[in-house]
């Protein structure tokens, strides 16, 4: 993936899904810039995706304070962001879809996608991936796309 625009071009307004992707820089205070476009997408009812340590962002923003959620452990949140308030609303999974905002571990890449997918383009479509299936050479191979 290429990012094709700088972030003082992107809007919220005109984008519809934000996906943040995970990494330690998260954990060393960067990509803060993020913030003001998560929370206007927020705002505006559009998607937010955050995985592994990019949770950290929607959960200093307040985000996670009232909405089911999840990421590498509550304890992850508490240690990295000192005004995280959003423990009653943690989920134990790998992937949590609410209020516009999808969250997941670090080990959750797969489920993070078909959450991704799934809103991108509508239910159901993480079982068609998935139990899509093509016939080549006699083995059973599942199909990458739509």
């Amino acid at each position: 993936m290429q990012p094709d625009s700088y972030l003082d071009q992107v809007s919220a307004a005109k984008t519809d899904l934000l996906i943040l992707p995970g990494g330690d820089a998260w954990q060393e205070g960067k990509n803060r810039e993020l913030m003001p476009l998560v929370q206007e997408m927020m705002e505006q009812g559009k998607t937010v995706a955050a995985i592994c340590g990019a949770t950290l962002l929607p959960a200093e923003a307040g985000l996670l304070d009232h909405t089911p959620h999840t990421s590498n452990s509550v304890d992850y949140l508490q240690h990295y962001c000192s005004g995280y308030n959003g423990e009653p609303y943690y989920q134990q999974q790998p992937c949590v879809t609410g209020d516009g905002l999808i969250t997941a571990n670090g080990a959750a890449m797969i489920e993070f996608a078909y959450a991704i997918a799934e809103r991108a383009f509508g239910a159901g479509i993480q079982y068609g991936l998935r139990d899509q299936k093509r016939e080549r050479r006699g083995k059973e191979v599942y199909a990458a796309g739509v």
